[in-house]
């Protein structure tokens, strides 16, 4: 028997008022980007109201301020569920549950934010692809490592049956980050090198830096286990975990696609404005 089920729709959302502003956002042009969603956030049409909300509550990461931050978002999830948009409000509750895990590592209140999604998940195929994504960021920040790895299996097996391409290749860029803290480097090269092929010319330059940063640490520890060291010496030891960090958090943000302006999501800001 083939599985039924149904997906809710709603007409896609026409408002360049919104772009215009969103295009202020993702240029670093935060004042007038807020000026503009300030405005918008009181728009007759509810949809319009609810994406503000949540993009302004982006700004105001950017800007590092997170109680506003928070705040924007839960109201923005309000508003999505009120206004039956289901993709925006899974969108908005990955980006809570990053912003309360990397701004004060409160682990209970970020497991929640995606806990709410179970009813969610049931008719939405790329929620339930990208959930286990943000589960791993937690499982990682927390030290358990294998059910990160788990949970990232997971997401690039979801990605890969949607055809979520750029979510897929960030997640193998995750795994192999965590596959050389465990202390196998040769099977994170490997995953690192299917990255590079799937990469698209097109990509943005920041993704491509990354991308490169983390091919030279793991040259770097190659090198040390074919040397028969157990890890780099004294000194470099801090920089590799500090760099493996600074990679974890950074491809969790970033635009469509690509690095963004600080406060955007890579994986969570997928769905263009138009999807339910």
């Amino acid at each position: 028997m083939r599985a039924c089920f149904r997906l809710p729709l709603v007409p896609p959302l026409d408002a360049p008022l919104l772009k215009d502003a969103e295009a202020l956002r993702r240029n670093g042009k935060l004042d007038e980007a807020s000026s503009a969603l300030d405005a918008l956030a009181s728009a007759p049409d509810p949809a319009v109201q609810a994406l503000a909300i949540g993009k302004r509550a982006r700004a105001d990461l950017a800007r590092g301020r997170i109680p506003e931050a928070i705040a924007g978002f839960e109201a923005s999830i309000r508003a999505h569920r009120a206004a039956g948009r289901v993709s925006d409000e899974l969108l908005d509750r990955f980006a809570l549950s990053y912003t309360l895990l990397y701004n004060g590592r409160r682990f209970a209140e970020a497991r929640a934010a995606l806990g709410a999604l179970g009813p969610l998940e049931a008719v939405h195929p790329e929620g339930r692809a990208l959930k286990p994504y943000y589960e791993a960021l937690l499982s990682s920040e927390s030290g358990d490592l294998r059910a990160a790895l788990r949970q990232l299996d997971a997401s690039a097996a979801g990605a890969e049956r949607l055809g979520l391409g750029d979510h897929r290749r960030h997640v193998l860029q995750m795994r192999a980050d965590l596959l050389q803290t465990l202390g196998r480097p040769l099977e994170a090269q490997a995953l690192l090198r299917e990255v590079k092929a799937l990469l698209p010319a097109s990509s943005a330059p920041c993704e491509k830096a990354s991308l490169l940063n983390d091919i030279g640490w793991n040259a770097l520890h190659v090198a040390w286990a074919s040397g028969g060291s157990s890890g780099p010496r004294a000194g470099a030891g801090a920089g590799a975990r500090w760099a493996g960090a600074g990679a974890r958090r950074g491809r969790a943000r970033g635009g469509r696609g690509g690095a963004g302006a600080p406060g955007d999501f890579r994986t969570a800001d997928r769905a263009k404005e138009g999807r339910g």
